[in-house]
């Protein structure tokens, strides 16, 4: 029975994983693939809104989820690019809440970017 337990202790010594130096101490390169990914997002964002203008000026149509949901992206990429730690799954209630708050402003842009685009379509 020891040495089950033996082993089950060297085999949860062998998984735990080394923990990160602080930020302060990694240097200015820290945290430039969630930059990166953050300016790309930006890069995108502005590109579908930027084609969904274009195609209501001059062909008169638009899509409602690209309205939508454009905004949405570059907002995210923006929250990325400020705060590069917090990508990834959120663990604790503080930073479930601060994805949902960012979420709810990106979906707030994006109503509006739509409202701009058809105020008929919300009976304006």
């Amino acid at each position: 029975m020891k040495q089950c337990r033996k082993r089950k202790i060297f085999k949860n010594r062998l998984r735990k994983v080394p923990e990160r130096a602080p930020a302060e101490t990694r240097g200015p390169v820290q945290f430039i693939k969630q930059r990166l990914l953050a300016v790309v997002l930006i890069l995108l964002s502005v590109a579908l809104i930027y084609y969904g203008w274009y195609r209501l000026h001059e062909e008169g149509v638009y899509s409602s989820k690209m309205a939508a949901f454009a905004p949405l992206i570059g907002v995210g990429g923006i929250f990325l690019l400020l705060f590069p730690s917090m990508a990834g799954k959120p663990n604790t209630t503080k930073e479930k809440i601060i994805v949902l708050v960012v979420f709810a402003i990106g979906i707030v842009a994006g109503l509006i970017n739509w409202f701009l685009m058809d105020p008929g379509f919300f009976g304006y």
